[in-house]
């Protein structure tokens, strides 16, 4: 018994452990890769070398729950903003509203007209700076 990869345009696209005789009579390009570590699904054949594909791009995502949009800020900024809501000023209702409807959804989108404006309404009372925003609005990178 030995292990093969069915190679298709260059890519390992199965691993199979069989027989000599069994893989002759497959169709299809088949390469031995018994002593080849770790070759897999997904690896490159050159016709004389494998090589490891790519990782992933990072994938971001911009819909949060509620929690992680929470974690997105320090404890600090956190405790600010919670403050600053609770103030009996036009900007602490305007923030006390804002926060309210944000606690009220299942998600949080960073790209929503809704997050746009909280963001941009944040930045001009001053309480953080427009690269804070900035930051804040990066998304999780997954």
């Amino acid at each position: 018994m030995a292990e093969y990869a069915e190679v298709e345009n260059g890519v390992a696209v199965n691993v199979i452990i069989a027989e000599p005789e069994f893989i002759a009579e497959q169709p299809g390009t088949w390469v031995d890769i018994t002593n080849e570590a770790g070759v897999g699904i997904g690896w490159q054949w050159d016709g004389t070398t494998w090589t490891e594909p790519a990782p992933p791009a990072p994938v971001t995502r911009y819909v949060l729950t509620g929690l992680e949009w929470v974690q997105t800020w320090t404890e600090d900024e956190w405790r600010s903003l919670k403050t600053l809501a609770q103030q009996d000023t036009t900007p602490g209702r305007r923030l006390d509203q804002l926060l309210d409807a944000i606690k009220l959804t299942n998600s949080v989108d960073l790209e929503s007209g809704t997050m746009q404006q909280f963001y941009s309404y944040i930045v001009a009372q001053g309480w953080i700076t427009q690269a804070r925003a900035d930051e804040l609005q990066a998304g999780i990178q997954e």
